[in-house]
């Protein structure tokens, strides 16, 4: 809080390049929905042979 009064008091002003911090954000953004996007499908995957597994009890007893 006292930085922001601080640069607004003395007109600081620093132009930020804008690419570098899109890079840092979008990157990790990207992994994380791709990891989770696999877990989805792994659980679904297992949710599904679970499911066979028990319709398969079903039949047979």
């Amino acid at each position: 809080m006292v930085t922001v009064f601080a640069a607004y008091w003395f007109e600081y002003s620093y132009d930020v390049d804008l690419t570098l911090l899109s890079i840092a954000i979008v990157f990790p953004l990207v992994f994380t929905i791709r990891g989770s996007f696999r877990r989805r499908e792994k659980a679904l995957e297992h949710l599904s042979k679970f499911r066979s597994a028990l319709k398969t009890v079903y039949y047979f007893v």
